[in-house]
């Protein structure tokens, strides 16, 4: 189904008893990173790459449109984009400025 976002956001949502028509656990996901960063800091971490490929469906026209017309979607696509851009600023909000933290997408998936 072109209008599903598979994986990334959508699959912590479902994992946590949510779905995409619930409010968005953002808060209690994001705390769970901050932890497990840290943690990973504290051992030496100094390097984090999120690998997210499902980002680029949003730039991709079919699914996009297949987003806007589909009924159990109660969030527009840049709704929830805005939910996956505070989902990722809050899972790192309290790491120590020095690991990077790239974001990887796949633009061959849009």
């Amino acid at each position: 189904d072109s209008s599903r976002v598979p994986g990334g956001l959508q699959t912590w949502i479902t994992a946590a008893g949510g779905s995409t028509t619930s409010k968005l656990p953002i808060a209690d996901i994001a705390n769970e990173y901050q932890d497990e960063l840290k943690i990973l800091y504290d051992h030496g971490l100094r390097n984090v790459q999120f690998d997210d490929p499902n980002l680029a469906y949003f730039c991709s026209e079919a699914m996009l449109t297949g987003w806007s017309k589909d009924p159990l979607n109660t969030y527009s696509a840049d709704t929830l984009l805005e939910k996956y851009i505070t989902l990722y600023n809050a899972c790192t909000a309290h790491i120590p400025s020095a690991p990077a933290r790239p974001q990887h997408t796949d633009s061959s998936k849009a």
